[in-house]
């Protein structure tokens, strides 16, 4: 087939030098894998970490879009003389300002406006980043007490002590202390060291009721917005300036196509400011063997 270099535009001097739109849509993709291992996960510890790090995913794809914009949208280009240019940085502008409308930030709630899922799920990542507060309103139910809240220990059995539940297990506390909590029963090791270290108790009966269906509806609600404002705005940036696509910096990658022909390897480089798109047909004919000798990866 025939190979044409097609001409693109970068900012060199651009703070983030990085693609943000690869990484939100395979940071999506992450997200939509973590919300169906939820489904199917029976360890309630493994599901409420999936769900934080499902948070944090999707607060991060929100972020890499305000990074693509200001990447594309330049003090020079909203003050350029050239007309395209200046149209261009406008258009991104105001695909932020309309999604900063939007979808605003709990410090930025106008009176009588509520936070929309986006702004929901950015603020669950923030109460968790800054704060270290759960987004999970739990109630644990045990054979002995109702326990609610985020992070709140109940019960507490210090050293020398014991607390006897009969029937169902007695807590001594001998090199050890215990901790019944709104997230379970904790033994703790080295109370009280700079060793302290809180071993989750699975043997204790323990049913937890919580939020967790509204908080992954929130992310898919989420996600659906965010995959809105990426497309608009990666139909402008592909629109381009003067109909020259404007391209992200991806400094420090690097691609290199190992072929092997007539029982001779050729490797074809490529930086990361540069892509191999294909729209016809393309074969690639791979070298025979990967191999790993000592700490070195070979093709042959």
């Amino acid at each position: 087939m025939t190979f044409n270099s097609t001409e693109t535009l970068c900012d060199q001097d651009a703070k983030y030098r990085y693609d943000p739109e690869t990484l939100a849509y395979i940071t999506i993709s992450d997200i939509e894998h973590i919300l169906e291992r939820i489904c199917i996960e029976s360890d309630l510890r493994i599901s409420n970490i999936l769900r934080e790090t499902a948070i944090n995913k999707t607060s991060s794809v929100y972020q890499l879009f305000m990074k693509a914009c200001d990447y594309l949208i330049t003090s020079d280009g909203l003050n350029n003389s050239d007309a395209d240019i200046r149209n261009f940085a406008n258009k991104i502008q105001t695909i932020k300002r309309n999604f900063n409308a939007v979808h605003p930030t709990e410090k930025k709630l106008s009176d009588g406006q509520e936070l929309t899922a986006i702004g929901k799920v950015k603020k669950y990542r923030d109460d968790l980043f800054h704060d270290g507060i759960t987004f999970l309103d739990r109630t644990c139910f045990f054979p002995f007490a109702v326990i609610k809240g985020k992070g709140y220990t109940a019960l507490r059995v210090k050293k020398g002590g014991e607390l006897v539940v009969k029937n169902i297990r007695t807590f001594r506390a001998e090199e050890t202390e215990f901790a019944i909590t709104s997230e379970g029963v904790f033994e703790i090791l080295h109370p009280d060291t700079k060793d302290e270290n809180w071993r989750h108790c699975p043997d204790v009966l323990m049913l937890q009721a919580a939020n967790t269906e509204d908080v992954e509806m929130l992310i898919r609600e989420a996600l659906v917005k965010l995959r809105e404002v990426w497309n608009e705005l990666s139909i402008v940036r592909k629109e381009g300036i003067n109909g020259i696509p404007v391209e992200y910096l991806n400094e420090g990658g690097e691609f290199t196509l190992q072929e092997k022909s007539n029982s001779q390897l050729t490797a074809y480089g490529y930086n990361g400011s540069t892509k191999l798109i294909v729209k016809g047909s393309l074969t690639i004919t791979p070298p025979d063997e990967l191999a790993l000798e000592g700490s070195v990866i070979a093709y042959k």
